[in-house]
């Protein structure tokens, strides 16, 4: 009958293979190449922000998809997507709502299909301040929202998008990724750790930290011409690398080997890694410990339980040292006076068909269950609800057993369980002048808590339920990405523990800046341009707020002089403006033709100035070919002839003021505007 049973259950599992089989064949279209997902190399700057574009090609036609790019977020974070010119609108994403820390995604649905090479989209991110080197946009698809016109699913090769991130404020670092496999308790394992990307560092020293109780550290060893030496302390193992110029990015370095012991507990363990200098970085691992068939016997149990008469217990059945079950048959036997079965229901972890025979048979019931799939978890397979019926003071046992032949795993061999006995203390007599908490938990933003229920520490029983605890009110911080001249900016208010973003604002860059005046004629007294900064939506930006001004010293004598304009708060950056004082003019007091020549008298002007620049034309408008001029450098003179000119001939004269100024560059001419033009006749 068990065969028979086992036999069955293969036969379903193979015709349900051939349909998966069949259902994918026909439903999943893609060209022979297939259309690629994919980035080009890109360049950012720590502390900026970056564009990054995501691009197709060998598109045989795409009419929806769900794309998931997964992102360090010690590096990056997303802050926008934009369409690209294939899409041309009509995408969502996720920023703003469910995004889970490292992975953002992007949806698109046209109104008909695009069959054209190009960027699907671009994605906004702002770069860490203290990120460098190089990082990767992981890019995956989800196959059943992925489709062309004919909505059959289209398979999409996705390819990694690499970032390489310059750092002017480091100049040597390091970056190490650790790696490794799943093991089995008693077997050896590799750690590897590979160089990511490195730069004028050659030695560093890490500390891994693993779990030494389930864990035997053996050994540390360089790999492609690296040095390295290992030492196991107390808390850590310390490890020494050095010769890291020795091997090229993207390859391993360090290989370290531990061994799962042989009584090792099944799980998953973080392997991390810490670096005595803040240049280095690594990230952890996991490495999952699967039990072998000789570690330990897998044990069914449920913990020790208190009650009275009429109380109704819950009492979860649980697993450990679980090293797969697809199936099996427990018997639990009971005294009858004592207990009465009502339920049971089946564990979380172990989905499938579950049956029980309570009610057919007084005193012991059988529960059944069986999956498609294996299950490795240590979990409840199932929770027992039982009715206490005796009001005497006394221990009730349950007895667990298994059925051998109906207990079994993928390969269908028959899988050993050591099943515990189940106390209950029924009715127990106690003052309960002693209690302790149990299940409190304390409240957060994200979870509610709970007071704790009150048990009696002598005797066991449950004396007081506790109470539900409301969440607690987020911790709210703003979070700025400053806005520069270039590029936006923005301004996020998040929880500080659970990153919770309640609000998202966008930062707009600086487009304007306007000095109410650029030229000033002396008067004697300071002088100084007002400053308006705009944004590229045209509002204006608060100064000691959003920027501050600063001038070079003096704006009092003639010269040239700068105003320096810094960004603040959730704008970043400097900009240098310059504005001008120019001398004071002077007028054409008297203008006298003579033979061939004439005579210019002038106010003098010797307050911030060096000379006089006389300009006369036969032209009114003093085009350039009828123009000359004449500098009269002695600030003293009033009078000047110019001789050599054409008879009987009209002229146009004007003057103005001038000052030489010394600057960081050598000399500049500074001069005032020119006077009201006269005419004079020669003779």
């Amino acid at each position: 009958m068990v065969w028979l049973f086992k036999r069955f259950q293969s036969l379903l599992l193979a015709v349900a293979l051939a349909l998966s089989m069949l259902c994918s064949a026909e439903s999943v279209f893609a060209a022979a190449d297939g259309p690629t997902v994919y980035g080009s190399a890109t360049q950012a700057l720590a502390g900026e922000q970056v564009r990054v574009p995501v691009m197709i090609k060998s598109n045989t036609g795409l009419l929806g998809f769900k794309l998931s790019l997964d992102y360090d977020p010690s590096v990056v974070t997303p802050l926008s997507v934009e369409s690209g010119p294939v899409t041309n609108g009509g995408l969502q994403d996720n920023i703003d709502g469910d995004m889970v820390r490292g992975q953002i995604h992007v949806y698109w649905a046209g109104s008909e299909a695009v069959a054209q090479d190009g960027i699907l989209f671009y994605v906004n991110f702002s770069v860490s301040a203290g990120a460098v080197g190089q990082t990767r946009i992981h890019l995956s698809y989800t196959q059943e929202d992925t489709f062309d016109d004919a909505f059959r699913d289209v398979a999409l090769q996705c390819e990694d998008i690499p970032i390489t991130v310059t750092n002017k404020s480091i100049t040597k670092y390091a970056k190490f990724s650790a790696q490794t496999e799943n093991v089995t308790a008693g077997e050896t394992v590799g750690v590897r750790l590979r160089m990511d990307n490195a730069q004028g560092l050659t030695a560093c020293t890490l500390h891994m930290r693993f779990d030494q109780t389930n864990f035997e550290f053996l050994s540390v060893k360089g790999l492609n011409g690296v040095v390295a030496s290992g030492v196991l302390r107390r808390d850590a193992l310390v490890i020494q690398i050095s010769n890291l110029n020795a091997v090229p990015s993207a390859t391993d370095a360090v290989e370290i080997r531990l061994k799962a012991k042989a009584q090792a507990d099944s799980g998953e363990y973080q392997l991390t890694f810490s670096a005595e200098q803040k240049e280095v970085s690594c990230t952890p691992c996991t490495c999952v410990v699967q039990p072998s068939f000789t570690s330990e016997v897998a044990r069914v149990y449920a913990d020790s339980l208190v009650g009275r008469k009429n109380d109704t217990l819950s009492i979860p059945i649980k697993i450990t040292n679980n090293h797969g079950l697809m199936g099996y048959r427990l018997r639990i036997v009971y005294t009858a006076s004592d207990i009465q079965p009502i339920s049971a229901t089946c564990g979380s972890q172990f989905s499938g068909t579950f049956n029980t025979s309570i009610g057919d048979t007084v005193g012991q019931f059988d529960v059944l269950w069986n999956s498609t799939d294996q299950v490795i978890a240590d979990d409840i397979l199932f929770t027992l609800h039982v009715k206490l019926l005796s009001g005497d003071s006394k221990n009730s046992i349950l007895t667990l057993s298994y059925n051998m032949d109906d207990t079994f795993n993928e390969k269908y061999d028959s899988v050993t369980l050591d099943c515990q006995k189940v106390t209950i203390r029924m009715n127990p007599k106690c003052d309960h002048s002693q209690t302790r908490t149990e299940h409190a938990k304390a409240a957060t933003c994200t979870a509610e808590g709970y007071s704790g229920d009150i048990y009696c520490t002598k005797c066991g029983l449950c004396l007081s339920t506790g109470q539900v605890i409301k969440k607690k009110a987020h911790t709210y911080k703003w979070y700025t990405t400053a806005a520069t001249w270039s590029k936006n900016g923005v301004s996020e208010k998040r929880c500080a523990v659970c990153r919770y973003s309640a609000a998202k604002n966008k930062v707009y860059r600086v487009a304007g800046v306007k000095l109410s005046k650029s030229t000033y004629t002396y008067n004697g007294k300071v002088q100084k341009p007002k400053v308006t900064v705009k944004d590229s939506k045209g509002n204006t930006l608060t100064a000691g707020k959003h920027y501050t001004v600063s001038y070079s010293g003096g704006c009092k004598n003639v010269g040239r002089y700068s105003v320096k304009l810094t960004l603040k708060g959730a704008y970043k950056g400097t900009k240098t403006y310059t504005f001008t004082i120019v001398p004071k003019g002077t007028t054409v007091a008297k203008l006298q033709g003579g033979k061939k020549s004439l005579t210019v008298k002038w106010k003098a002007q010797k307050t911030q100035t060096t000379g006089y620049q006389l300009q006369y034309s036969t032209a009114k408008n003093f085009t350039k070919n009828t123009t000359k001029w004449i500098n009269v450098g002695n600030n003293k003179s009033t009078a000047k002839t110019v001789k050599k000119l054409k008879a009987k001939k009209k002229y146009y004269v004007r003057i103005r003021t001038y000052k030489k100024v010394k600057t960081q560059k050598g000399y500049v001419t500074i001069y005032s505007s020119w006077s009201k033009v006269k005419t004079v006749k020669t003779k």
